[in-house]
């Protein structure tokens, strides 16, 4: 859905504020008896982003500190492109609100250091 106060506008969210976000990803692991699984738990402030497993196949080759890894870069993976869903929808919840009641100057004023906001012919991204 396109907002038509920001028609002359690129708006995006920023990747710093993913990134920031991300650096406060808890990720926690945990390996069911009699299974040959590492699951890894990732969340912020205690609200799920994602779950990812690591599963080996021969209990004789299961080396947990492999499934934490591998399971690590699984799980934070699909937990930053969470955070990415979420930034989006709260930005586009934003200019819909913005929309109504006030000014893209405003909008850049209140949320200028979340997302980037640049007149179509300035835009450097």
């Amino acid at each position: 859905m396109f907002v038509s106060l920001f028609e002359d506008h690129k708006v995006s969210v920023r990747s710093e504020t993913v990134e920031a976000d991300a650096a406060r990803i808890l990720v926690q692991y945990h390996r069911f008896p009699g299974t040959n699984s590492t699951v890894a738990h990732a969340s912020i402030d205690g609200f799920e982003l994602a779950v990812e497993t690591s599963p080996c196949v021969d209990p004789r080759n299961f080396r947990e500190d492999l499934g934490i890894k591998y399971s690590t870069e699984r799980v934070m993976e699909k937990a930053k492109s969470k955070l990415w869903e979420i930034h989006g929808a709260g930005l586009l919840t934003l200019m819909k609100h913005y929309q109504q009641k006030s000014t893209v100057e405003q909008f850049i004023k209140d949320y200028g250091h979340i997302y980037n906001i640049q007149k179509v012919e300035d835009a450097t991204w």
